[in-house]
């Protein structure tokens, strides 16, 4: 039985601003990679703001890997 109202914390706008910090951390650490994949899914998910802060956090990264 699949519970239709289950919360779905990742999905929800505290989820995804985790998300963000989530990306961030990997960043510390040195995984970019992971990073990325993380700041993809908040594109794909988030509010227009959030969408704004993952995709400067990700020109961050690929500027980062170029100098």
């Amino acid at each position: 039985e699949v519970i239709e109202d289950e919360y779905d914390y990742l999905g929800s706008q505290e989820g995804i601003a985790a998300k963000l910090d989530l990306a961030r951390a990997y960043i510390d650490m040195g995984n970019s990679s992971q990073a990325t994949f993380v700041l993809n899914e908040v594109i794909a998910q988030g509010n227009e703001q959030q969408r704004l802060i993952a995709r400067k956090i990700l020109a961050d990264i690929v500027q980062d890997t170029v100098h």
